[in-house]
């Protein structure tokens, strides 16, 4: 696992709070899946779109990965655009309206307003 690799999992270790149970273990195994999202959310991003759905890069991201990785099956589920997205948002800060965050079962301490302020925190420095 390389540096940003490991960046990753300290932005998830950093505020569990607003990640589905698991996902730090998910994710340390299928970072280059992440990656692969972060890709398209950037290539949408770059074409001047404002706003996306999680679930469409997931779509994406689940045929790509399907096509070109030999002996893979399922590895991405729909359940990880939303913790994809939170994800992508603490790592892109300037892309904060990007995708559309909801409230999930989490506590109240993960609520999407919650998100919204600990973002807005990380922005201020």
């Amino acid at each position: 696992m390389n540096m940003d690799d490991l960046k990753l999992l300290d932005i998830v270790k950093a505020a569990p709070q607003f990640f589905s149970k698991g996902f730090l273990q998910y994710l340390a195994a299928n970072t280059h899946v992440y990656r692969e999202f972060e890709v398209w959310a950037d290539r949408l991003r770059a074409q001047g779109r404002t706003h996306y759905s999680a679930l469409g890069i997931i779509h994406g991201v689940r045929l790509h990965t399907d096509v070109h990785e030999v002996g893979t099956h399922y590895k991405v589920t729909n359940n990880c655009a939303p913790d994809f997205a939170r994800l992508y948002i603490l790592c892109h800060l300037e892309a904060a309206a990007f995708f559309s965050i909801h409230n999930r079962k989490l506590s109240a301490e993960g609520s999407s307003e919650a998100f919204q302020r600990y973002v807005q925190a990380k922005k201020a420095g």
